[in-house]
Order: C-alpha cells, then sequence, then structure tokens
C-alpha cells in the first residue's frame, strides 16, 4: 500500500506499507528417535536412573508408534523408533516507508526521511515444538536535512539522524526441576534428540545510532572554502543468555538417565551476561580550495587544497591490537609528481568502562 500527496508547489509527501505473512511447518531434518510405549513402560521400572531426568524426557519427548531399533539403559534393552515431531513456525514482516519534502521560503527546504523494517517470528534451533522461542527483528532510519541558501556562492546544510538495529529472542519459561531456566540438552548417537530451545535465547542486542552534521560551501573568486562537523554516538547493549541455563551434550540417553555428568561436552555462562557499549565519534574539517588561473590552458584542472581535519575517536578495547601512548609523524607523497605533506600526532589511553578498558584515540591531521 503506498500513498503520496502534493501540497501545491512547497511540500510534497510519500509514503508505503507493506505486511507479508508466512507460515511453515515441517518435520526435522533429520529423523528423531524415541522409546515407544512400551520403552517408556520399561524405563518407569528400572532402579537406579534419575526419576526427575526420566519425568522431563518422557514429558516434552512423544512416545513413538513403531519400534525400529533398541538402545541400552543399565544392561536393558529399550525399544525406540522415529517420533512423531511436526514444528510450526511463523513470521510477520511489516516494512514501512515515508517521506516529505518542504519548501519554506526562498532560501531553505527541509527533507524528512523515514523507515522500519520489523519481523516478528520464532527461532528455528528447537527441533521440539514446545521449546520454540518468540524472535523480534526490528530495524530503523530516520532523518531530518535543512538547506539554507545564504546567497548564490554559499549553502549550509544541516542533516539530524537516527538509526536502530535491535534483535531480541524471548524466553518459554520453561524450567528444569532445580533450576531457574531449561537448559539445552542433546542426546545424539542414539535418539538425535535436542531438549531445549538450542543457544539463542534470551537474547537480546541493539545498537543506536545519533548523528548530527553540518557542512558548509562557500565561493568568492577562485577561492572555495570548506567547512564541516559529523558527530556520532554509538549506544549498544546487548544481553547474551545462550549459555546463562547452560549447554549439556551427552553421547546416549543411559547417561543421562543415570544423572551422569555430560560424557560430550558441558559449559554455562557464570556472572553478567549483559554489556553495554557507548561510543562517541567526533569529525571536523576547514578546507580551502583555490583554482589556477583559466588563462594557463597546461594548468587550468590543476588546484591547491589547504586544510585542517581534527577527529576524536572512542574505540573498545578489542579494536586495538595493542595499547600505546606516544607521538608519531608520518611524511607521505601523493599525486604522483606532487608532495602532499600529512603529520599527525596520536595518543591512546584508556579508562575504566562497564569493567572493561576502553582506550580513546585523538587523532589531529595537517
Amino acid at each position: 500500500m503506498s500513498a503520496s500527496r502534493s501540497f501545491g508547489i512547497r511540500s510534497f509527501s510519500l509514503g508505503d506499507f507493506e505486511y507479508i505473512p508466512l507460515g511453515v511447518a515441517g518435520a526435522p531434518a533429520s529423523p528423531v528417535f524415541a522409546p515407544t510405549a512400551a520403552g517408556y513402560a520399561t524405563l518407569s521400572g528400572l532402579p537406579g536412573i534419575s526419576r526427575t531426568n526420566l519425568g522431563v524426557f518422557q514429558s516434552y519427548l512423544p512416545a513413538a508408534q513403531t519400534a525400529t531399533s533398541f538402545t541400552t539403559v543399565n544392561g536393558t534393552q529399550i525399544p525406540l523408533g522415529i517420533a512423531p515431531i511436526l514444528s510450526r513456525t511463523h513470521q510477520n514482516q511489516y516494512n514501512g516507508v515515508g517521506s516529505i519534502d518542504w519548501k519554506i521560503g526562498q532560501s531553505d527546504s527541509v527533507q524528512a526521511r523515514y523507515t522500519i523494517n520489523d519481523l516478528l517470528g520464532n527461532t528455528s534451533t528447537a527441533i521440539l515444538p514446545t521449546f520454540i522461542e518468540p524472535q523480534r527483528t526490528r530495524s530503523m532510519v530516520a532523518s531530518l536535512s535543512e538547506y539554507h541558501n545564504f546567497s548564490a556562492v554559499a549553502i549550509n546544510e544541516l542533516r539530524l539522524g537516527y538509526s536502530r538495529v535491535d534483535v531480541s529472542t524471548g524466553s518459554t519459561g520453561l524450567t528444569f526441576p532445580g533450576l531457574s531456566a531449561f537448559p539445552n540438552i542433546t542426546i545424539e548417537q542414539d535418539l538425535n534428540l535436542q531438549l531445549g530451545a538450542g543457544l539463542t535465547g534470551p537474547t537480546f542486542a541493539a545498537i543506536n545510532t545519533y548523528s548530527l552534521a553540518d557542512n558548509f560551501h562557500w565561493v568568492i573568486g577562485r577561492h572555495t572554502f570548506l567547512a564541516g562537523f559529523d558527530g556520532r554516538r554509538y549506544l549498544g547493549p546487548m544481553t547474551y543468555g545462550g549459555l546463562g541455563a547452560g549447554n549439556f551434550e551427552y553421547s546416549n540417553l543411559q547417561t543421562f538417565l543415570n544423572n551422569l555428568p555430560p560424557d560430550i561436552a558441558g559449559e554455562r555462562a557464570v556472572g553478567s551476561l549483559t554489556y553495554n557499549d557507548d561510543q562517541y565519534n567526533l569529525y571536523g574539517y576547514l578546507k580551502r580550495r583555490m583554482a589556477c588561473n583559466s588563462k594557463f590552458p597546461l594548468r587550468s584542472r590543476r588546484s591547491i587544497r589547504v586544510g585542517f581535519r581534527a577527529r576524536f575517536v572512542e574505540e573498545p578495547a578489542a579494536e586495538l591490537d595493542r595499547r600505546r601512548s606516544g607521538c608519531s609523524h608520518i611524511w607521505k607523497a601523493a599525486y604522483s609528481k606532487y608532495r602532499l605533506r600529512s603529520h599527525y600526532w596520536s595518543r591512546v589511553f584508556a579508562r575504566p568502562h562497564e569493567g572493561l578498558s576502553v582506550p580513546r584515540r585523538i587523532r589531529y591531521e595537517l
């Protein structure tokens, strides 16, 4: 669905929206095996196994209709068959865009843009339908620009911007007896089974970008002056709960029912699972460009640029291979016959930031 409208010669607006639903149902790509009804009855009568683990196992994995193989638990053969599993997943996508152009008087004009993409669905990492978790992925971009003509030779552009991308995975609310959440449990060799939602959630990650930029262009005779500023702030909270409940991998059903330590792998995250990132980037420049006298044909395309640029960047520690504090000088050549002299001073230092070290780098260039 789209719509547009023109308000005379001074403004124009445009909007568009679309909705895309999608649903999918299917069985696991590789068969999952489960005990038959007789197999569950045999397991219930076995001594020495964990009743808690057996209760969890039986409540989430339906019994197979026909036996095709067997596994051994404490010396007793348990008939197995292909588990009747049918998973249904969905996603609903919403896309929208809006645009406004507005002419204010003879010297000013404003442009506004907005775009959003919102995807609501669920995860695809769980094998059993009970452990499928809701998931949302959203991205949006908004910008506002204002152009002002001081005269025929001077113009200024002011831009404000905001963008956001976030991914959130919810929780099923299920818990394992004695734990605050349900871990991810796999029984690989005899069942090819995964109990749990996988390593997807509950998880939240987002990055917000705020930007402010201004550019000024002024022509005086043969001289062109360019000045500008660009400032950005990045906020990136992240919570990773995939390993908060733990991930435990067993080779066979016997090891799991006997409540033994996982014989393939076992891992669990401890401490805080949340990290908040906060960065500032500031850029500025001032240039003067002078065109040579056009009455010399061989030199009419050459120009001279003299300028200054200062840049302040705050970088995460992971992005720096090593920390250093000092001064550096670089002289380099460019433009084949002409030498461009570049001089910069760089200093890096660290400060505490959410338990991590976040060095700051300041760079000045001539």
